[in-house]
């Protein structure tokens, strides 16, 4: 159970570093993606833009730091906003991006519905499998690594990937 820990803690902390990286640099895209799509005045978008960002730092160095059991709840939560809000536009503004990676060039879409999922089983996978208190070594860390980072790459390009089987 400790690998399925370690690579729940690695993936889960990896797609959400990446995900707040990707919005900082083109925050105010991202705050005009809230603006547009959840119709909210510029201030209450800025704030609640900002509260995405710092949820998915607060997120990862919980994974990272612990307790294990908050960053999995603090990675259930989000992602169920995150779904919730990409079927909100799937339903209610079709072809609208989501500002997931802080830019407007990609649209909503079911796979990125589907890309929740897949993490919200891997969030509650690890948080029951952390419940045994097992305790990892650090090179157990190091070798998960790896594969997490690989298998958070390809969840993040899910939309892309599933081009090919088109």
């Amino acid at each position: 159970m400790g690998v399925t820990v370690a690579f729940s803690q690695v993936l889960l902390a990896v797609i959400f570093l990446v995900s707040a990286s990707l919005k900082l640099p083109k925050f105010l895209e991202f705050k005009g993606t809230i603006v547009e799509t959840l119709t909210l005045p510029g201030k209450i978008a800025g704030i609640l833009a900002s509260g995405v960002v710092v949820s998915e730092l607060f997120t990862v160095a919980v994974l990272i730091i612990g307790p294990a059991w908050l960053g999995y709840l603090s990675s259930l939560v989000l992602l169920s906003a995150f779904t919730a809000y990409l079927v909100w536009i799937l339903v209610r503004h079709p072809g609208a991006s989501c500002g997931c990676t802080g830019s407007r060039e990609k649209s909503a879409s079911w796979t990125l519905v589907a890309r929740n999922l897949i993490l919200a089983i891997s969030a509650v996978v690890g948080w029951l499998a952390s419940s045994q208190n097992a305790q990892l070594s650090i090179s157990m860390h190091i070798t998960i690594i790896a594969p997490a980072i690989l298998t958070g790459i390809f969840l993040l390009h899910l939309d892309e990937f599933t081009y090919f089987f088109r």
